[in-house]
């Protein structure tokens, strides 16, 4: 997972969801959401997912089944709250 932070923030992070045949640098960096977040002092937590921009790319149909799973998986009780935005195109 990618985690921009700036400075500790007492806020709750904003995970960042790309949707299909998207990644999180076509969707949210370039697109500015990224140094938008940033700039109101949210701490950023977002990832490829599996198949996706720079994750590993399996030819496993069963490896892309269950996308949410994999978001679950990255995050872990120190995340605590956590907004979430998503997109889908």
């Amino acid at each position: 997972m990618t985690a921009l932070r700036e400075t500790p923030s007492h806020r709750p992070p904003v995970l960042l969801v790309h949707g299909w045949a998207g990644s999180f640098d076509r969707t949210w960096v370039r697109g500015g959401l990224v140094d938008l977040l940033r700039d109101t002092g949210r701490d950023v937590l977002a990832f490829d997912l599996p198949g996706h921009g720079a994750a590993t790319k399996s030819h496993n149909p069963a490896d892309y089944a269950d996308l949410a799973s994999s978001v679950f998986a990255r995050l872990d009780a120190s995340s605590g709250a956590t907004d979430a935005v998503t997109s889908s195109a």
